[in-house]
């Protein structure tokens, strides 16, 4: 987060910690790069009654992008269970927001909460593709399956192919997701072999003549 960047200040993450209380207490809109560093900066400090109070206000606030704040500054509390937890009770449907992909594909990428993600993308199927710019219609569902594909494509895997055909449904062509995905599959193939070969042909320390 930007305020995390100007060092490691107790002053500044107490300070952080104080506006992120304030937030809590009365949500006003705030510009959203601001609110997500106040946020993710308090909750670099680990307060567990913290992260209760961003769950509880993930469930109830009506605001889309204000779920998508407060899920990601779940994901900058140490402990991992948290994360978890937001995952099993929501998951934000903006997903067109730019600061909420990269932590989705983290999660993606973290076997432990996978699976949670993947149930809830199909649960909330439907609502993630209404969200966003909804007056451009079918442009609109394509650019979020386009973002919920990417999520799949990073499993690089069959497994991966398999969910993004499942999303698509009848509805989207999944065919430039999967040519990515087994296109990914082929290089880490080969770079697995590759590197195989070469440990096959290079001799063990101490073993040379």
């Amino acid at each position: 987060p930007l305020l995390s960047e100007l060092g490691d200040d107790r002053e500044l993450r107490n300070q952080a910690l104080a506006r992120a209380r304030a937030w809590l207490a009365h949500p006003v809109p705030t510009e959203l790069p601001l609110l997500d560093s106040i946020l993710q900066t308090a909750a670099a400090q680990g307060d567990t009654t913290l992260a209760t109070e961003y769950l509880t206000q993930m469930e109830s606030t009506k605001n889309g992008r204000h779920t998508a704040v407060l899920f990601g500054a779940l994901h900058a509390f140490p402990d991992l269970t948290l994360l978890e937890a937001a995952l099993a009770r929501s998951i934000p449907d903006r997903i067109d927001l730019p600061n909420l992909m990269p932590i989705l594909l983290r999660v993606m990428a973290t076997p432990a909460l996978r699976e949670t993600l993947v149930k809830k993308l199909f649960a909330h199927r439907e609502a993630l593709l209404a969200a966003g710019k909804k007056d451009k219609g079918k442009a609109a569902r394509q650019e979020q399956f386009d973002r919920v594909a990417q999520l799949f494509a990073l499993r690089c895997d069959a497994e991966g192919k398999a969910l993004a055909t499942r999303f698509a449904g009848n509805e989207f062509d999944p065919t430039p997701i999967l040519v990515s995905i087994t296109g990914c599959m082929a290089f880490a193939e080969a770079t697995q072999e590759s590197a195989t070969e070469a440990l096959t042909k290079s001799p063990l320390p101490g073993t040379q003549n």
